[in-house]
């Protein structure tokens, strides 16, 4: 039975049988794997620490006929603070979801894990996470390669309009003479197109000293939130979850 070591982050589970579980984890060396815990739901189970959903841990795997299985996980940062608060939990899942949705299995992208790393380390470390939710977002759709145009219509190439669209089907802005053309596009103010840009080219550890009128970032949400789901064809169920959070 051949044996590998990985560096990963706990993205999902679910149970399986009376005592396991199937974990997802984004991983240094091997991107996103399915690998099953065997008796993590027994109390004193020497794997529970580091198969917690969040925790960032280095693995022992074997490769298994049907699934790899976990030998031993020991823990780097448990993330412990965001399991702890329900408003940290959900925006947690719903960048969890959004990287699960988006990677196929066993492709490793380096930086797409370390991107995915600092945001779980920044979602523990701060109180506000509205803004750092659109700096992911807009991140994560550059690294995977789907940067929308926002400095003219993609469509006739018009830099002036006074109203802009974004548009998943065209990949970017649609002026007010073609939004037409994809009635699913979303408004976006040139404010909100200029804070976009802004976020793409700010560190993340920075983005909490951005001040960002309340309807602006709601109109930036509801734009990403629709070319994201369009660009991976997935409902995000966890977005629904995290908005019902952020009621309460």
């Amino acid at each position: 039975m051949a044996l590998y070591k990985t560096k990963g982050v706990v993205l999902n589970h679910r149970e399986l049988g009376e005592s396991d579980k199937i974990l997802t984890l984004y991983t240094l060396e091997k991107g996103k794997i399915h690998v099953v815990a065997k008796g993590v739901r027994r109390p004193r189970n020497s794997l529970i620490a580091g198969t917690l959903i969040f925790s960032h841990s280095n693995f022992l795997i074997a490769e298994g006929k049907n699934m790899d299985i976990i030998i031993q996980a020991e823990v780097i940062n448990s993330h412990s603070k965001i399991r702890a608060d329900l408003k940290k939990m959900a925006y947690g899942a719903y960048f969890s979801e959004l990287l699960r949705i988006s990677t196929p299995e066993r492709n490793k992208n380096e930086k797409l894990y370390h991107f995915f790393l600092k945001t779980i380390n920044l979602v523990e470390r701060f109180d506000e996470l509205d803004v750092l939710a659109r700096c992911f977002e807009v991140k994560f759709l550059s690294i995977q390669g789907y940067t929308p145009n926002l400095s003219q219509c993609v469509v006739c190439g018009r830099e002036k309009s006074s109203r802009f669209y974004l548009s998943s089907l065209f990949g970017g802005l649609l002026c007010e003479n073609c939004f037409e053309k994809d009635k699913n596009s979303k408004i976006l103010s040139k404010q909100s197109i200029l804070l976009i840009l802004t976020l793409l080219y700010s560190p993340m550890e920075k983005v909490q000293l951005i001040n960002i009128d309340g309807k602006i970032l709601k109109e930036m949400e509801d734009a990403l939130i629709n070319f994201i789901s369009n660009i991976f064809d997935k409902d995000i169920k966890t977005y629904k979850f995290l908005d019902a959070v952020r009621k309460l």
